[in-house]
């Protein structure tokens, strides 16, 4: 995680950049996120939710149903 930047910052700020169509800029934050949240809490804490869903709606952005499927399964799993 980057120094004084937070996982629900990272959150924010992947989700703003789907709003805005800046797909390209997405991966990188919610990458660090899931990272950084499932190093803290383990891969089926309830805070993986969030970026989760945000990475499916990138990857049905971006046209990768199945890719988007995996994630909503593995979100709603922990849900």
């Amino acid at each position: 995680l980057r120094k004084g930047v937070s996982v629900r910052s990272l959150d924010d700020l992947a989700n703003l950049y789907i709003r805005q169509g800046r797909y390209s800029e997405v991966e990188e934050p919610l990458s660090e996120s899931i990272r950084a949240t499932e190093k803290r809490y383990g891969a089926s804490h309830r805070n993986l939710i969030s970026p989760l869903n945000y990475r499916a709606m990138l990857l049905l952005d971006k046209g990768d149903y199945l890719g988007a499927e995996r994630e909503i399964k593995r979100a709603s799993a922990i849900a």
